[in-house]
């Protein structure tokens, strides 16, 4: 009945986290021992009741003749999980800040402004759907409290895709994760007892397998110098 008026669903799926267990619990009988514990069959059930789940909602807009002018994100928060995902090329995979683990799915489909099939090389985050929405909801946000880029209009307006600078951080207890992402290189560094890390070219290496921290040593220190200060900053919370 309020079809007519500016709506805004939010929808955090479980599937495809653990605990592993498909829609049929009668299957599979899930305990604290095997609860983060992955098989092909239950993941790929899963994947499958999400894929249906998204489907009602794609249809719910059809039913109420929304589709046109509804924009709709399907995103994930982070990469897959080792053992049950596969990655394809990629490296690393969920809690890692490998490309296994921080480059994800982002899609959107809008009928009315998004020209079917196209696709953007846009390197972004998922901070930038928070100026998109804003800035689609007509919301007065000062620009000093987002980071993100409209994402959304930048690929509406088809706008010429450039380089940025991004920071990554994971931390848990005595593990952490960071990244730099500048351009195309980008610096990884992770501490768990030890400290390993190292300096990649994406654009010709998205599998992450060549480390180019000996041979481009001033772009290393670059990206860890610029590390450095972002963390100045960006106090670790958690």
């Amino acid at each position: 009945e309020n079809k007519n008026d500016p709506f805004f669903l939010f929808v955090s799926h479980e599937c495809p986290h653990f605990p592993f267990q498909g829609p049929d619990d009668a299957k599979k009988v899930v305990n604290k021992e095997n609860w983060m514990k992955p098989d092909e069959e239950t993941y790929v059930a899963m994947l499958e009741d999400l894929d249906s789940e998204v489907g009602r909602l794609l249809l719910a807009l059809e039913k109420h003749k929304l589709t046109d002018n509804t924009l709709v994100v399907f995103v994930s928060d982070n990469g897959g999980f080792a053992g049950a995902a596969n990655m394809g090329p990629l490296n690393g995979a969920k809690s890692t800040t490998l490309e296994g683990g921080i480059r994800v799915p982002l899609i959107m489909r809008w009928p009315n402004k998004i020209k079917p099939g196209i696709t953007s090389n846009q390197v972004c985050a998922t901070f930038d759907l928070t100026r998109s929405f804003l800035n689609l909801a007509q919301a007065k946000v000062p620009d000093d409290q987002l980071d993100g880029l409209d994402i959304v209009n930048h690929v509406t307006a088809r706008k010429p895709d450039f380089e940025r600078t991004l920071f990554w951080r994971g931390k848990r207890g005595e593990r952490t994760w960071w990244a730099v992402r500048q351009g195309d290189l980008k610096y990884v560094r992770k501490t768990e007892g030890k400290t390993e890390e190292w300096l990649f070219y994406l654009s010709k290496d998205i599998g992450e397998k060549t480390d180019l921290s000996s041979s481009k040593p001033r772009e290393f220190a670059l990206l860890k110098r610029l590390l450095a200060n972002w963390e100045k900053d960006v106090k670790p919370v958690r």
